[in-house]
């Protein structure tokens, strides 16, 4: 979109100029900004759902070897609980004095 002393010009479909003034906009005229805008969404949009899909993995991969740990170190698991629970408790217990 070229501007130019209160009115603008941008090309049809056909590269033709078509020229008006600002506040008004021809009939099916889409502006090289809202073209941008939309590559940018879909690139945006692209790079969101990459990363979605590598965040889901790293959670999956995580929660998996969290579950296998647990499993074969039960009693360890159980007295580091235990062991933080009351760090925790004793912590929160200090804050009321």
């Amino acid at each position: 979109m070229i501007r130019a002393m209160g009115a603008w010009r941008i090309p049809d479909q056909y590269g033709n100029d078509v020229v008006g003034k600002w506040g008004s906009a021809p009939l099916g005229a889409v502006s090289g900004r809202s073209i941008l805008q939309g590559m940018k969404t879909r690139e945006i949009t692209d790079k969101l759902q990459d990363w979605q899909k590598s965040a889901t993995e790293t959670v999956q991969n995580v929660a998996e070897s969290t579950d296998e740990y647990v499993r074969e170190n039960t009693w360890t698991t159980i007295a580091c609980a235990a062991l933080l629970g009351c760090i925790v408790g004793y912590v929160l217990a200090g804050r009321r004095d």
